[in-house]
């Protein structure tokens, strides 16, 4: 996805700069990084009213923290209580953790080290050199692993929520429809940014993947009666963890199980373009390689 300038000259853009300020003066990381800012503009007009334009704005951050501290959930809460002129999801690595993983050759860190926009570094420690590009062979390798471990899994929990949802046991379905929908928000995940996947709210996952595509999003949290039903969602598996059965009407696990199974199809569907964009990636590769050594 093409990063957008972060130079707007709006209320919305000094709201984003006082946003960072105040995450480096709470936080104190190593470094911030912008690796996707997503732009959503509308513009509605009748010959009743008069022209109106706005735009929605939705960055993705990577701050490297000294430790474990803080958790991502804290910055996430402090960032949600304090910028409302747009969103933003945040990901939380401790520095021995990137620095071992770009040792280890991660595409997730080389890409932001190298493509990203660094918007803070403690003691203006500049971006080091990780421009080389990962063998899209080894990629693609790691990509079809993940992808013949997860589907199972989504496919699993997709025939048990089928299961229950005809035995009328709505509040096991949801949950399993909610266990359907996590592992598909990891296999798009891993299957596209390589990021390495912790433990985090559903909805950071979903917003995580508008770093790529908006689809997962627009399924889910475009409208609000789509995120009704997700917050739905995450309600029914939450208090299921403390023992409360959440009641669930018929007509809302329907609505539930047809949007999870819609997107299942979806993130197969992105999985398989992206293993054949991949491959059609090493054959061009092959094909060039080919070419110069018939020329020598």
């Amino acid at each position: 996805m093409e990063m957008q300038p972060l130079s707007i000259a709006s209320e919305h853009s000094k709201s984003f700069k006082k946003l960072i300020r105040l995450l480096i003066w709470k936080f104190k990381p190593q470094q911030l990084f912008c690796f996707a800012q997503i732009a959503a503009f509308k513009e509605s007009c009748g010959i009743f009213t008069s022209t109106k334009a706005s735009s929605q704005f939705h960055y993705c951050l990577l701050m490297v923290t000294e430790s474990h501290q803080p958790t991502e959930y804290q910055v996430q809460k402090f960032i949600n209580s304090r910028f409302k002129t747009g969103e933003i999801t945040v990901l939380c690595y401790p520095k021995k953790e990137v620095s071992d993983a770009l040792t280890a050759n991660s595409r997730f860190f080389k890409a932001i080290y190298s493509n990203s926009i660094l918007l803070y570094s403690y003691n203006n420690l500049v971006q080091s050199d990780y421009h080389s590009n990962p063998s899209p062979s080894n990629v693609l390798r790691k990509v079809e692993k993940k992808y013949l471990y997860y589907i199972p899994l989504i496919d699993g929990f997709l025939t048990g929520a089928t299961h229950f949802i005809k035995n009328q046991e709505f509040s096991i379905c949801t949950m399993m429809l909610y266990h359907a929908v996590q592992q598909c928000t990891e296999l798009l995940i891993s299957v596209h940014l390589s990021c390495p996947i912790k433990i985090r709210s559903l909805y950071t996952l979903i917003n995580l993947c508008r770093s790529f595509s908006d689809e997962p999003y627009r399924i889910w949290l475009a409208i609000e009666q789509d995120k009704r039903l997700f917050d739905l969602l995450i309600k029914t598996y939450s208090e299921a963890g403390f023992g409360i059965t959440y009641p669930v009407s018929e007509d809302n696990l329907t609505s539930l199980f047809v949007k999870a199974t819609t997107f299942v199809h979806l993130t197969k569907q992105m999985c398989r373009n992206k293993i054949e964009l991949l491959h059609e990636e090493i054959l061009h590769l092959t094909s060039n390689q080919q070419s110069s050594f018939n020329t020598v």
